[in-house]
């Protein structure tokens, strides 16, 4: 039996991974509205109004977290490869860089998914840049004819996203799930 939109939007809603994602997603929608100021603009009468949005508070929220001390690591694993520094401290270098750079990364599309205004093309955004890093070590692990790393890292890839999915599908399921005896 289907349920009717208004009582499926009420269970999500009372869910509380549903319910945080919601007021996230509100959250984002008022900083892109704060940034919307009304500016005269130049071409037409002055007496038009027209919104033109300012992206200096997303990029100073990008970039003005605790986490963006770490982008330090950037230019010095870049230097420790080219000054021979070994393995090991170019590899951490390297590996603490990344942290910056994916938050970075997943802030851009949250910025991007809020001025959208389109569900279906955010969700498309988010899952193509989540797996960025895994085209990256996927193109770099080619270019190093490492195919059996490719293969088994894709494998590996696509088992565990589904997995995972299936898995917490499952768990919000039994927790948030009405029990029918019948």
């Amino acid at each position: 039996m289907a349920m009717s939109q208004p009582l499926l939007s009420e269970r999500l809603r009372a869910s509380g991974t549903a319910n945080t994602q919601l007021s996230q997603h509100e959250l984002w929608r008022k900083n892109r509205d704060s940034r919307i100021s009304t500016l005269p603009s130049i071409p037409s009468t002055p007496s038009s109004q027209e919104p033109k949005i300012s992206n200096c508070r997303g990029l100073l929220h990008m970039f003005a977290s605790p986490i963006s001390i770490l982008y330090v690591a950037f230019p010095l694993g870049i230097v420790s490869g080219a000054c021979d520094w070994g393995a090991t401290p170019t590899f951490w270098l390297n590996f603490v860089a990344l942290v910056p750079i994916a938050k970075l990364l997943g802030d851009a599309t949250e910025e991007l998914d809020a001025s959208l205004n389109n569900e279906v093309l955010s969700g498309l955004i988010n899952a193509s840049f989540g797996n960025a890093v895994e085209m990256i070590m996927t193109i770099n692990a080619i270019r190093a004819r490492l195919l059996q790393v490719v293969k088994t890292s894709l494998v590996g890839s696509v088992l565990s996203n589904m997995l995972l999915v299936l898995g917490m599908s499952f768990f919000a399921g039994g927790i948030y799930g009405k029990r029918s005896d019948g």
